[in-house]
This record gives structure tokens, C-alpha cells and sequence, in this order.
């Protein structure tokens, strides 16, 4: 069996690859996903795959839980390092260029 950290990656990649598969068809119907992509849906990552905001925030969460854990303080002080992560994404950002 796997160790923790690669199921832990697998399940990261595989929610992103999932994600940048769907963005495409995500608010399509059925009826217009087969006219475009064939009865079976889109079965491929092409060069121009995209990943969203979902495949973002996922990973802004991972980060913060990773950060918060490394703090030695009580559960209710880490979830100030979460929330600062997820309500505020678009600023870390900023902050790493």
C-alpha cells in the first residue's frame, strides 16, 4: 500500500485532473457534452486543459492545513491560519510574485 504522502499527492492530482476534465462541460448538458465530445463525454486533457477555481481553493485548503499544523498552538488559533488562506487567496497570491 501507498505511503500517506503519495495517496495524499494521488488525491490532489487526481481532484485537478478530474477538475481540468470537466471545466470544459461543467454547466453543459448532457445532450450538447455528447454533440461535442461524443456519447462517452470528454475522455482526454488537451493542450488547451484549464484547471478552476475548485482545483485553487483545494489546494489554497491543503496548504493552510499544512501550515496550521505546523503551529503548536490550540485547534482554535490554527483555524485563523485556514481562513486567512481560503478568504484571502487572490492576496497570497500577490505575495509569492
Amino acid at each position: 500500500m501507498p505511503g500517506r504522502k503519495s495517496r495524499l499527492i494521488g488525491c490532489l492530482l487526481g481532484g485537478a485532473i478530474g477538475d481540468a476534465m470537466g471545466y470544459p462541460v461543467e454547466f453543459m448538458r448532457y445532450s450538447d457534452i455528447a454533440r461535442y465530445f461524443g456519447g462517452a463525454g470528454v475522455r482526454d486533457l488537451s493542450a488547451s486543459t484549464l484547471v478552476s477555481d475548485d482545483t485553487q481553493m483545494t489546494l489554497f485548503t491543503a496548504e493552510g492545513l499544512l501550515n496550521a499544523n505546523r503551529l503548536n498552538k490550540p485547534p482554535e488559533e490554527r483555524v485563523s491560519v485556514l481562513s486567512a488562506l481560503v478568504l484571502h487567496p487572490v492576496e497570497d497570491q500577490d505575495a509569492r510574485r
